[in-house]
């Protein structure tokens, strides 16, 4: 029989503000990093919306700020949402 090895993982999504200023990005980390959530687990998977209208929503903004609060070598999959392919943000 295969060894099986469990693993955790964190999903958010709609990291986008409509203010502009990475609040959303900031609470989401703050509650885990804080323990509100837990242990974020062996990665995130972010499902995008990442509304350049902000240094904080855009893909780097979003690895800086999981960088600050997990290590850079935490492991980050993002994925695209509707307002990255939609240019109407739609």
């Amino acid at each position: 029989m295969a060894n099986i090895t469990p693993f955790r993982f964190t999903v958010f999504s709609d990291s986008h503000d409509s203010d502009g200023i990475g609040e959303t990005v900031d609470i989401f980390l703050d509650n885990v990093a804080g323990s509100v959530i837990g242990d974020p687990g062996d990665f995130i998977i972010e499902t995008g919306d990442y509304n350049d209208a902000s240094i904080y929503n855009c893909p780097q903004g979003i690895r800086d700020r999981i960088d600050e609060h997990f290590g850079s070598d935490y492991r980050w999959i993002p994925v695209l949402g509707n307002h990255d392919i939609h240019r109407d943000n739609a």
